[in-house]
């Protein structure tokens, strides 16, 4: 059984001074997205968010680190702040799949 419910994920992956380097957009059913090849050499820090894009609403957010080895494998620190509702999956030396463990909508509080 497939759903209707498409997800967006937007990535922001930040170099070691902070500053922002690159803003990765992709859809439910995208094919891989490519990162700059330039921040290969460093320990990279993301931010993650992820919203239903039929009600608008965000059901994740939160941040991880990656970093490449000598071979070029990603090694991956999801840490505290990883989307709970999320889980990481290596697809290939330096792919990721997200897999989305709950669509529960975020919810604020005061």
């Amino acid at each position: 059984m497939t759903s209707d419910v498409k997800f967006s994920m937007n990535v922001k992956i930040f170099n070691g001074e902070e500053q922002e380097k690159i803003e990765v957009n992709t859809m439910t059913g995208d094919n891989y997205a490519v990162v700059d090849e330039l921040l290969m050499q460093k320990e990279i820090v993301t931010s993650i968010y992820v919203r239903n894009t039929n009600t608008g609403e965000y059901i994740s957010n939160g941040s991880f680190y990656f970093s490449y080895d000598a071979h070029g494998v990603a090694i991956t620190d999801e840490g505290l702040n990883f989307p709970k509702n999320l889980k990481l999956v290596h697809a290939g030396n330096n792919r990721f799949d997200f897999h989305i463990i709950r669509a529960t909508p975020l919810r604020h509080t005061s």
